[in-house]
């Protein structure tokens, strides 16, 4: 029988890893203030924002998608890593 000793990661790995999950939540909530936005909400911004948004290709909100959940769960799974839930 092998002895298994599990380490725990430095202090800085959680910290790291609370800022980019703060981070990339805070990607989604842009993401969905994006996709949610009403004709009421657009009509109330500059002339040039509401073409930009008009103009935005489906590749480019599917990729935004993507990437901030991606990234949130991504940034979850290392914070509960740290936090011993799953141990690999």
């Amino acid at each position: 029988m092998t002895n298994v000793t599990i380490q725990k990661p430095p202090m800085w790995f959680l910290v790291i890893s609370i800022i980019a999950l703060v981070w990339n939540a805070l990607g989604v909530f842009a993401y969905l203030g994006q996709s949610l936005m009403t004709d009421e909400m657009l009509a109330q911004l500059p002339e040039a924002d509401q073409q930009m948004y008009a103009n935005l290709p489906s590749w480019y909100i599917g990729a935004f998608a993507v990437a901030v959940f991606a990234g949130t769960i991504g940034s979850l799974g290392l914070v509960i890593k740290k936090s011993g839930l799953f141990m690999c």
